[in-house]
């Protein structure tokens, strides 16, 4: 996984985004989940009793939402999602 993103990240810079935008279908159901819940100030064990998965699986959905949002943090990400209209 880490690897994944890794490849992702180098492939953006080179890239780059068109317009810094991003597509909001590269969000998975997942991740959007892992958002909302971050943007209602869970905690990532809390996250991941309510999504019933790992707290490292948590910080793994946010991070690459993170990357596909292309922002510097995981509290900047959820800016965003909020934003682009992922979250509420």
């Amino acid at each position: 996984m880490v690897l994944a993103h890794y490849i992702h990240q180098r492939a953006v810079e080179i890239y780059g985004y068109p317009g810094e935008s991003f597509s909001l279908k590269a969000i998975t159901p997942r991740e959007r989940e892992a958002l909302s819940w971050s943007a209602e100030g869970k905690s990532f064990q809390d996250i991941a009793t309510i999504m019933r998965i790992s707290a490292e699986t948590v910080k793994a959905h946010l991070d690459s939402a993170r990357f596909k949002l292309g922002a510097l943090t995981r509290t900047h990400a959820v800016v965003k999602a909020i934003r682009a209209g992922i979250v509420r």
